[in-house]
């Protein structure tokens, strides 16, 4: 995504991406919560994803908005993963983000991830 990372440009980007990835119906419901520590405002910053069966995908900002699994790392960690500079599994595997909630929901959203994965990939040239 072209704008700056958690600024409002980039929020709105991220939700049309979202808006754009629909679920197959099928599937199970999942919220991922994410926490940005250390930003350069000095805080930290909380979103949702908010995956659903057969809707449009879409992002809640408030802070306190429910999560079924929290993704919380720096900024720097949640920068590179949103950038695709490196993998969920990388940063695991280097204490740059931990996991917490019902971690094995991620396993039944697999399909959901996937299709929010490639909304939120690489623009095509």
């Amino acid at each position: 995504m072209s704008a700056e990372f958690l600024s409002d440009d980039w929020f709105e980007e991220l939700a049309a991406r979202l808006a754009r990835a629909t679920p197959a119906g099928d599937g199970t419901a999942i919220r991922i919560g994410q926490i940005a520590r250390e930003t350069p405002s000095g805080g930290e910053v909380r979103w949702t994803i908010v995956l659903e069966p057969g809707k449009a995908s879409r992002i809640d900002r408030s802070p306190t908005a429910e999560a079924d699994v929290m993704l919380t790392g720096s900024y720097d960690s949640l920068r590179k993963l949103a950038s695709g500079e490196l993998t969920a599994a990388q940063l695991l595997a280097a204490g740059g983000l931990k996991l917490s909630g019902e971690i094995s929901r991620l396993v039944g959203a697999a399909d959901f991830l996937e299709t929010v994965s490639t909304a939120l990939g690489p623009e095509p040239s």
